[in-house]
């Protein structure tokens, strides 16, 4: 019984959603990275200079990424 009640409680693992769908306020994500076939920290910039707007790797500005799906950030762990 004490696991069963353990597994109710669980957060249940999101489903990658598109990455149309994404949060695009500077919130940090999980972006499924298309080139390089692995998931990223990934933000989206928006700047008065298109060039500039898009899905970038957490602390690589320079480095765009493209990406086609997202998770949230896990929660931190709790010691």
């Amino acid at each position: 019984m004490f696991h069963f009640l353990r597994a109710m409680k669980a957060p249940v693992n999101p489903m990658p959603q598109p990455i149309e769908t994404a949060p695009r306020d500077g919130t940090r994500i999980l972006g499924w990275d298309v080139l390089n076939r692995e998931w990223s920290i990934v933000v989206y910039s928006s700047s008065p200079d298109p060039a500039w707007n898009g899905w970038f790797h957490e602390g690589d500005p320079m480095g765009g990424a493209k990406v086609s799906h997202w998770l949230p950030m896990p929660e931190p762990i709790k010691a």
